[in-house]
């Protein structure tokens, strides 16, 4: 397993300090990597384009936490993206979507990362992760974290 290293963050206020063509850069690796791997693992028919708008619309998203995970090659291994919710009383991360690509799946990664968010989410003064996930077994294992709320989509 190689090490990870280092979580980039791409954020509305990382896009309006610097419109830097590595935030772009950023975004297109990372739709493009989002379609490859919805593709090819999961049988999507991902255009480049839907997957661009997809990326671009959570990144540039107020209060958005979209993080890019990288091995010690600089070699992206997954990603997230998310947002904070605030209430009058109460700050959740509402975590949209964790991806681990192909064959880093069951290395840990995904461990890593969802610790990097609710390290980070923490800070930003949240006191719960919430998401909605399949409800089998392989979802549950890997989500029964502490700060993690999961919401089971209803069944007809």
């Amino acid at each position: 397993m190689r090490k990870v290293n280092s979580m980039r963050e791409v954020t509305i206020a990382a896009i309006q300090m610097s419109c830097s063509r590595d935030v772009k850069e950023n975004i297109e690796k990372a739709a493009t990597l989002y379609m490859n791997h919805y593709n090819q693992h999961s049988g999507g028919c991902w255009t480049y384009e839907k997957a661009y708008k997809r990326i671009h619309q959570m990144v540039t998203m107020e209060d958005s936490l979209c993080l890019m995970q990288e091995d010690d090659n600089d070699i992206p291994t997954g990603l997230v993206i998310g947002f904070l919710e605030s209430y009058d009383d109460f700050t959740f991360y509402f975590l949209d979507e964790i991806l681990i690509f192909g064959e880093y799946q069951n290395k840990g990664y995904g461990r890593l990362l969802l610790q990097e968010v609710e390290q980070r989410v923490r800070e930003r003064g949240a006191q719960m992760i919430e998401l909605v996930c399949p409800d089998d077994a392989h979802h549950m294992h890997f989500y029964g974290l502490s700060l993690i709320h999961i919401s089971a989509p209803t069944r007809p």
